[in-house]
This record gives C-alpha cells, sequence and structure tokens, in this order.
C-alpha cells in the first residue's frame, strides 16, 4: 500500500499530506515519451510567441496518452480515494495535466480554496468529506521551480471561505502560515476543498513544471465536480480509455458495476457494439444475458464500414481521420506537399498502432496478474 492510514488520519486533520516518490522510477519513465509527445520542452515553447503569451498549457483526459489516461485511475489512488472519503461509491472529476515555464508564467497566486469552481455549494466542516484533490509532480518540486504552497487546516479551521480568495496585500500574516511543497518527481499533494493553498511562479532560467491535477467526489455528492465525462463521449481517445480501464476503474469514471439495474440485455449488447474491445463478460453475467449477444453485436459492427472518412464504424470520431481529411484539402493547393504528408501519416498509423496494441497487452497483463494474485 503506497498511501498509508496514517496519510489518510493527517488528511483529514490537517487538510493536506504529501506521498514522495508515490510513482516508481519505472513507471515515471514509462510515462515520458507521452509527456514529451503533449508538452514542449522551455526552448520550443520560448520559441512560439503565441504559447509564450498563454504561460502554459492544459490537457485533459482522455486526450494524454494511454498511459497517461490512467495514472488518474491508479488503483492505489481509488483506494486511498475509498479511505479518505469513507466510500466505495466514488467518482473522478478530474485528470488534468498542466505545464508552465520561467519567464512566461508569471502568476503567483494567491493563497486560496478550490470550492468556488468545483462545487455549487458551501463545503460543510463537520459533514463526511465530499471530494480528495490531488497534485502529482513530473518534476522535482524546488523553491525555485514555483511550488505549491499549502496551509494546514488547524491553522484556518475558524476563517471563513467567502471570499475564497487571501491576498497578500490584505491577508500577509495569512502567508506566514504557508509552507512549500518541495517533493521529487513521482510525488503526491493531496489536500481538500477547505484547504488554503497556491501555485507559485517558477523562477529557475530555463524552468519547467510539469503537474497532473487529479479530484475524486463522493458519488452521491453531484454538487461536486469538474468534468463530465460524457462531452468527450464522441472521441477516440474516450473509447480507448475505457476499453482499457480495469472494471473497478470503469466504475469510477461513471459505468454501474455488473449487477446494477442498469443492466439487460439491451445495454449489454448496445455498450458491447459502443466499446468493441471492453471485457463484458462481466456485466453479462450479473444480468444473466449469455454471451452470444455480445458476440453478435460485436459482429454486426465489426462487418460495418466507417461512416466516413473521419468517423469510425461506430460513429466515433478518429484522429486519423481528421489528419486524412486536412492532408486532402491541402493537396488542392500542394499536391506535393500533400504526398508527403500522406506518406508520412501511413507510417505514424502503423507505429502507433502497434505502440496501443502494447499498451493495451500491458494493461491486460497487469490487470490478470493482478487477478491471480
Amino acid at each position: 500500500m503506497r498511501i498509508s492510514d496514517d496519510h489518510v488520519d493527517r488528511w483529514r486533520r490537517q487538510g493536506y499530506t504529501i506521498v514522495e516518490r508515490f510513482l516508481s522510477e519505472a513507471e515515471l519513465a514509462a510515462l515520458q515519451p507521452e509527456i514529451a509527445a503533449l508538452f514542449p520542452s522551455w526552448y520550443q515553447h520560448s520559441a512560439d510567441p503565441f504559447s509564450a503569451l498563454a504561460g502554459g498549457y492544459l490537457r485533459d483526459a482522455p486526450a494524454l496518452g494511454p498511459r497517461l489516461n490512467l495514472v488518474a485511475l491508479h488503483p492505489e489512488l481509488i483506494d486511498f480515494v475509498e479511505r479518505a472519503l469513507g466510500t466505495i461509491d466514488l467518482t473522478l472529476t478530474q485528470a488534468q495535466m498542466s505545464s508552465r515555464y520561467t519567464g512566461s508564467e508569471t502568476l503567483d497566486q494567491a493563497l486560496h480554496v478550490d470550492f468556488m469552481n468545483s462545487s455549487i455549494l458551501y463545503p460543510s466542516s463537520v459533514s463526511e468529506p465530499e471530494q480528495v484533490t490531488m497534485t502529482l509532480y513530473y518534476t522535482d518540486m524546488a523553491l525555485d521551480l514555483g511550488p505549491t504552497y499549502v496551509v494546514p487546516r488547524d491553522q484556518t479551521e475558524n476563517e471563513p471561505m467567502v471570499p475564497y480568495i487571501r491576498p497578500r496585500n490584505q491577508y500577509p500574516n495569512f502567508y506566514k502560515l504557508e509552507q512549500p511543497v518541495m517533493v521529487p518527481a513521482g510525488s503526491l499533494l493531496i489536500y481538500g476543498l477547505r484547504t488554503f493553498h497556491r501555485e507559485s511562479a517558477p523562477t529557475r532560467p530555463y524552468g519547467t513544471r510539469l503537474t497532473h491535477q487529479i479530484a475524486y467526489r463522493r458519488a452521491e455528492a453531484q454538487w461536486v465536480g469538474y468534468s463530465v465525462w460524457a462531452t468527450a463521449g464522441l472521441s477516440e481517445d474516450w473509447q480507448r480509455l475505457l476499453e482499457s480501464a480495469s472494471l473497478r476503474q470503469q466504475e469510477a469514471l461513471g459505468v454501474p458495476p455488473p449487477g446494477h439495474v442498469y443492466w439487460n440485455p439491451e445495454t449489454v449488447a448496445g455498450m458491447a457494439a459502443r466499446y468493441p474491445l471492453i471485457d463484458m463478460r462481466r456485466y453479462a453475467e450479473a444480468a444473466n444475458v449469455p454471451y452470444s449477444v455480445v458476440e453478435a453485436e460485436r459482429k454486426r459492427i465489426g462487418e460495418l464500414p466507417p461512416i466516413d472518412e473521419t468517423t469510425s464504424s461506430t460513429g466515433v470520431t478518429t484522429r486519423i481521420g481528421l489528419i486524412r481529411q486536412s492532408i486532402r484539402a491541402m493537396g488542392m493547393y500542394s499536391p506535393e506537399a500533400a504526398a508527403y504528408y500522406q506518406g508520412a501519416l501511413d507510417v505514424y498509423e502503423k507505429a502507433a498502432a502497434a505502440y496501443l496494441n502494447g499498451a493495451t497487452e500491458n494493461v491486460l497483463v497487469s490487470r490478470t496478474a493482478k487477478a491471480s494474485d
């Protein structure tokens, strides 16, 4: 167990806890190719005047990459949230990565609490916690790299949370209580809706800070949340994420568990068609649906042609399809350039398919090994 009961206790008492080296060096190394594909280096960022004005980049699941998408659904994180919130009925509501760069990122945040953009209510101090928020650091944090600062909750318990923000010039004594989070890459900061915290601006020359913001809520607390995953339902990225997730991870994303009243012959067949690679056996068995229903529906879908050049046979928009459409349009103006990019895309598509198949196999092997323990 990477996150102990002591961490849970500290999170409940102090409003935050720190888990150093939550991700192993091997896990971090496996994520680096996807991180490099998503976020430019300091030099690349600074060379682009438009991106430099923006200060940094934000990327949300399910468009992070096969491995990065599953980080927020790490079994150890789900296990911690179950203990912290005191329930197994929980929902992942945020999985967002961000990069910040010295020079273009000048924002030095004021201390604040997150409930104003995470809940439509005022978080209670006496009822069960509603949400767990986590920051996972992909870079070694130091004072010159813009660390997060947190204030122990026992120092602020009597503070009203409206307004949600405490500017330094109005609350100078508040800043004497803050503590910087300086941890190695792969570490976690876990905090709550009533915890005052802030991000500081990086000052290190050529500095880059990479973080992953993750949030879970109690499933019953529908007034709390950040993302509605259905908005990504037409994307190939979402399909791949749900198909590669374990049964418990699917539940954390909002899929009803086996045995839920939702499951019947129609919905089992429909989900089998919509997500051709999801293992539907547990859902079918719990609903007393013969697995031949799943096989028949997948055979039907597999024999259908793509709807058009940008979508699959299920209607999901594919990234490759959109790129091919753009290349075709380019051919009207520059056939030579279009031919070049078409060839490059063919090579990329083959490599990407091999990579994705390998990532899926790794997930399945890991899941099988865990099930046999």
